[in-house]
């Protein structure tokens, strides 16, 4: 009688561990399943936005299709990806506006004053070059916009190297926005300035996509 209580109770044991390991089987599977599906739908949101590559200053990256992209006005002759200077936005709305502008030595009238400060300002440290242009930036004043504050400098790592950012507010940028970033990056030959909305998340998004490609 004791010996088939122990075997009665041995079997409940069995049962209730394979049941045990069974729920956690289901649960392990549909945690993987639950991954799988959010990698799934992420490749193929990304799959949806186009590729920008600026083949002539060396750096790349992702916009969705409803955001336009092309050289600024004055260079409207060149092909977007040889372009010194781009702008990005979505029309009718002030979600995206973004700026990427190459700083690149003057070769022609360079004894013109602007020339060479132009040039002194390209071939200084990074820091000191973004320094400058907050300054600049911060020294130019226009009545129609009283509240406008430029921040202080920061160090920060951006694109995989060290950058520099400032955040302007209360001055339009000509997107509609009064709140928008500025990152100044070195290049090869070049510094590199961007600048985006803050307004939404688009451009940030859109932003936290570029890379320097070799």
């Amino acid at each position: 009688m004791k010996s088939k209580a122990i075997t009665i109770f041995v079997a409940i044991i069995i049962v209730v561990g394979s049941m045990a390991l069974f729920a956690r089987y289901r649960n392990t599977a549909s945690l993987k399943e639950g991954v799988k599906s959010v990698e799934t739908a992420t490749t193929t949101v990304q799959a949806k936005w186009n590729v920008y590559i600026n083949t002539k200053y060396g750096y790349t990256l992702q916009y969705p299709q409803s955001v336009y992209i092309q050289p600024k006005q004055e260079e409207e002759r060149l092909p977007t990806e040889e372009s010194a200077s781009i702008e990005m936005g979505v029309r009718g709305t002030a979600d995206v506006g973004i700026q990427i502008a190459a700083w690149i030595p003057y070769t022609y009238q360079t004894t013109d004053k602007i020339a060479l400060e132009h040039n002194r300002i390209i071939h200084l440290d990074l820091k000191s070059f973004s320094e400058i242009l907050r300054q600049k930036e911060a020294d130019d004043k226009n009545s129609n916009f009283p509240k406008k504050k430029v921040g202080a400098l920061e160090e920060i790592n951006f694109a995989g190297q060290k950058a520099y950012a400032v955040t302007i507010t209360g001055y339009m940028d000509g997107y509609g926005s009064d709140t928008f970033r500025r990152i100044y990056l070195d290049g090869e030959s070049y510094k590199l300035v961007l600048q985006f909305s803050l307004k939404g998340e688009l451009s940030e998004q859109i932003i936290d996509t570029f890379k320097f490609i070799k």
